[in-house]
């Protein structure tokens, strides 16, 4: 059965910069969303009205198409973890099938979602910010789903 695999991108941005009392400290680490989409079509199989529909916050903060999430300041060697909340506004299951963390020692999962998430509903995961060095990090997560509507590469 064909159907709709879509990625949702979240990159992670981190800065670490030396406080005037020798301190290492982080400064305004960022978030930024993107969406990537994955698509499998079938010839002559009927889409699926409605159907699920990924919606990624933070508290109660929507994270909006080219938005980004400040994670504030830390300092270097104390972590500091977001809940960020993974809702289905649509009509059918959305199912998680993988979230993946790239390119980074410095964000790391501390939860996972659960899966699948009836209409309605929604489940959370937890990202670790805990910094090493001074300067720009980085790192990406992708959270994949069956969202049907989703376009590649729309940053959310």
């Amino acid at each position: 059965m064909g159907g709709r695999v879509n990625n949702y991108i979240l990159i992670l941005f981190g800065i670490v910069l030396v406080t005037l009392i020798t301190t290492w400290g982080c400064k305004n680490p960022l978030l930024d969303f993107v969406k990537k989409d994955v698509e499998e079509y079938n010839a002559g199989e009927p889409s699926e009205p409605g159907g699920p529909e990924i919606n990624v916050k933070q508290n109660s903060t929507d994270i909006p198409s080219g938005g980004s999430y400040d994670f504030g300041n830390t300092t270097i060697g104390i972590p500091k973890d977001i809940i960020f909340d993974i809702e289905n506004l649509g009509d059918a299951e959305l199912r998680i099938t993988n979230l993946e963390l790239s390119s980074s020692t410095v964000f790391s999962f501390t939860s996972q979602p659960f899966s699948p998430i009836a209409p309605g509903a929604a489940t959370s995961f937890t990202i670790r910010f805990n910094p090493e060095t001074e300067g720009l990090q980085s790192a990406t997560v992708t959270i994949t789903n069956n969202d049907s509507d989703e376009n590649h590469g729309e940053r959310i």
